[in-house]
């Protein structure tokens, strides 16, 4: 077989800012044992025989051009442009957390591929461009994740080995696909309606259309089994009946992802969960 998996790693929020690591994109942070949720995810997914292609913004491309995530706003406001936030942080909106250092080192890890405005685009977006880029009739089977999950160690291999297609939804808009042919067409045309591929900036906006992304629930992962056979897998808005995920989104999770790679807690259980027994059942 010839699979591929494709990292959409391109984004960036400034979320480490409270270790002076504010220019970095949350795929590339440091985790304190010598990876990145990018490279431990290419690490697994190597093992595992995937080809890793990860998709990283364009080198050079400025901080300037990214939008301001889910602003809380009066019915009447526009969005805020992201300069004032950039001048608090000391960063140049011309300036880029796209450098050659990070492109290359994310070289050592899978086949790089540079998005060209990562700053509009959102993680469907780039495993998008990246099918169009590879040719999804060339492969046996398609991955996709987002750059900044981690992931118990476990959970990978298990989900691997079910028939695609399908998406693992490890919770809302946090999906695993792994598509064959038929489902990687259907995908990329349902990312073809108004919205699936682009960044959402304000809340009220992203409270209307998350559920209809193609990892939304419960409209958008309902439309992609009932009308393009993809299954869904995975208990909703739990991992494995209380095994863990973390999505580096804000400083308070990647200060949690550090010390549950730290303590290792990251690949036990949650205390309140559910044994594991059946965790991979497919959801009704």
């Amino acid at each position: 077989m010839k699979r591929a998996a494709i990292i959409s790693a391109a984004g960036w929020k400034g979320v480490g800012r409270d270790w002076g690591l504010v220019d970095c994109p949350e795929s590339f942070l440091p985790l304190g044992n010598g990876d990145t949720t990018v490279s431990r995810q290419a690490k697994q997914l190597s093992a595992l025989g995937f080809d890793v292609i990860i998709g990283v913004g364009e080198l050079g491309y400025p901080f300037g051009k990214y939008k301001l995530r889910y602003q809380i706003l009066e019915s009447d406001e526009e969005p805020q442009p992201i300069y004032p936030t950039l001048e608090k942080w000391g960063l140049s909106p011309d300036a880029s957390p796209w450098t050659q250092e990070r492109l290359d080192l994310a070289a050592g890890w899978g086949t790089v591929m540079q998005m060209p405005d990562p700053g509009i685009g959102n993680s469907h977006d780039t495993a998008c461009i990246i099918m169009d880029r590879i040719g999804i009739e060339n492969w046996d089977g398609l991955l996709t994740t987002t750059g900044d999950s981690i992931f118990p160690t476990m959970i990978l291999p298990a989900i691997v080995k079910f028939d695609p297609p399908f998406q693992y939804q490890i919770c809302p808009n946090h999906s695993i696909f792994l598509f064959d042919t038929a489902g990687a067409i259907y995908y990329q045309e349902y990312c073809k309606r108004p919205k699936m591929r682009d960044v959402i900036t304000v809340m009220s906006e992203w409270k209307r259309t998350s559920g209809i992304l193609p990892s939304g629930h419960p409209y958008g992962m309902d439309i992609l089994q009932r009308e393009g056979g993809i299954k869904i897998f995975g208990p909703h808005n739990a991992l494995g009946k209380g095994l863990k995920f973390i999505d580096i989104d804000t400083p308070l999770m990647y200060a949690v992802a550090q010390r549950m790679i730290a303590d290792g807690s990251i690949e036990k259980p949650r205390e309140d969960g559910e044994p594991m027994e059946g965790w991979h059942e497919r959801r009704n």
